[in-house]
């Protein structure tokens, strides 16, 4: 059964027990961001690294507070996506420069998502990202404190609309009502999940599973060569340091007499 292109294919196997089980084979990445096995496999690369990152912030910084955002548009027609795509990356640069963002805040790290939406006649895309934000804990008691209508109302103002576009935030807390590190990375998976759903670009209707060419099309020019995550000041402070570190070298195996 193939997977992905020609770069990836699947078999059943059996065990000579019978027991059976499906091996994966020649898996080099063809580089869709439709496949499924390689979706996987970038979604789990992206967590690694987010990890590292925001780690890596912690250790910089020290006490920090950080905040889970959410921003949205309306959506548009699918042929419009590259263009949803090229808004929403202007208006987050405007949006994160704006001055009272950056007195409130000290640094993000921004995933895109893209959801498919409408009808099989009339497909529709939503373009939003999610956001780890970092804030200095006493911007929560003086002036620098920003309410939930007030990122919605900057927010609207960077994506240049007339309307009140969606916006979520909240403090990032686990389930234990820790809010540093630790209930960052529980977080990670939704901020890492993937740019689009492979599952929802698959209909089920009596033909059996199919894909709206349409829909596809729109979405691979949308994404090509595009970058999906951004971040800035601390988080870019964070990303340099860790560049300029040294690989770590694996010890090899000692060889058996």
């Amino acid at each position: 059964m193939e997977v992905c292109e020609v770069t990836q294919q699947t078999r059943v196997l059996r065990d000579s027990d019978g027991t059976s089980y499906v091996a994966r084979f020649n898996r080099r990445g063809c580089r869709s961001r439709f496949c499924v096995p390689c979706t996987a496999k970038n979604t789990a690369h992206d967590r690694k690294k987010a990890h590292e990152l925001l780690d890596g912030v912690f250790e910089q910084v020290g006490e920090v507070r950080t905040l889970f955002l959410t921003l949205s548009s309306k959506n548009r027609d699918i042929d419009e996506v590259a263009d949803m795509f090229n808004d929403h990356d202007a208006a987050l640069r405007r949006f994160w420069r704006n001055s009272r963002v950056q007195q409130a805040t000290l640094g993000s790290f921004t995933a895109f998502e893209c959801d498919v939406r409408g009808t099989r006649e009339n497909p529709e895309a939503g373009v939003h990202s999610h956001s780890v934000v970092f804030v200095d804990p006493a911007v929560f008691s003086d002036h620098r404190y920003l309410r939930q209508r007030e990122w919605a109302q900057i927010w609207g103002q960077a994506l240049r609309v007339s309307y009140r576009p969606i916006v979520d935030v909240r403090v990032v807390r686990n389930r234990d009502g820790e809010s540093g590190a630790a209930a960052v990375r529980a977080i990670i998976p939704e901020l890492c999940k993937y740019v689009i759903d492979p599952g929802s670009l698959v209909q089920h209707d009596a033909a059996g599973l199919t894909a709206n060419p349409r829909v596809v099309l729109a979405l691979a020019r949308a994404l090509h060569r595009r970058r999906v995550q951004r971040f800035d000041r601390i988080v870019a402070k964070a990303a340099r340091k860790k560049r300029r570190q040294p690989a770590s070298r694996s010890t090899p195996n000692p060889i058996p007499a």
